[in-house]
């Protein structure tokens, strides 16, 4: 390599080091504001467990394509529609990205009769 064209080897060797120490600094800080995140939600254990449980349900019969369920859901659980999962999607996003439209109709259709 040509030091007069590029820089010198030393001055590589800073770039990379304070490259490495951001991203370092990155990533602590995002494991810093999981850890704040998880130690900040409140709540009872058991119905974040059991909400949860209800948004599984919808997405899985919608990934099924289980029309019959998920009309059934559409119905029990239709205040669920508008919870997100771990990538914030919501039931209809999910539907959105399957290729059976029914599913998607069933569940703008749920939203509706909110």
């Amino acid at each position: 390599m040509n030091p007069n064209r590029f820089g010198s080897e030393d001055e590589e060797g800073e770039d990379d080091a304070v490259i490495q120490y951001m991203i370092e600094q990155s990533l602590l800080e995002s494991c810093k504001q999981r850890d704040t995140l998880r130690e900040s939600s409140t709540g009872d254990t058991l119905s974040t467990d059991l909400a949860s449980s209800d948004i599984s349900k919808i997405f899985s019969a919608i990934k099924q394509g289980n029309e019959k369920l998920l009309k059934d859901l559409c119905v029990r659980l239709k205040d669920k529609f508008f919870q997100t999962d771990s990538r914030g999607w919501t039931p209809l996003h999910e539907a959105a990205a399957q290729s059976n439209q029914d599913i998607l109709e069933l569940t703008h259709k749920g939203l509706d009769e909110l």
